[in-house]
């Protein structure tokens, strides 16, 4: 669905030329790394510390209990830890800001 929706763009932006090349070739790489199953897009994770900015959370130990208590995992990806999902930590932090 991504990919047709992509090409639709692509399509217009050429008919009316509204898009540059630049702009053009980034839609195209779009296409194919979702083609890609292996990809993950390193913007979607955050490492701990990265994690514990945007809960605004100083302690690590304070930190892995909030992790814990929101039973949030840091991911793997080829037997790597690539880290905690940025919605999840983004989501913690609203839960924790409205309490």
């Amino acid at each position: 669905m991504l990919a047709i929706k992509t090409l639709d763009f692509i399509k217009e932006c050429i008919i009316n030329g509204d898009c540059s090349d630049e702009e053009l070739q980034e839609n195209m790489t779009r296409i194919s790394i979702a083609a890609n199953k292996d990809y993950i897009n390193k913007n979607d994770y955050v490492n701990a510390d990265q994690a514990m900015k945007i809960l605004d959370v100083k302690n690590r130990t304070k930190f892995f209990d909030i992790i814990n208590r929101y039973k949030v995992v840091n991911h793997t990806f080829n037997n790597q830890h690539i880290g905690f999902k940025r919605k999840e930590i983004e989501s913690i932090a609203c839960i924790l800001k409205n309490n």
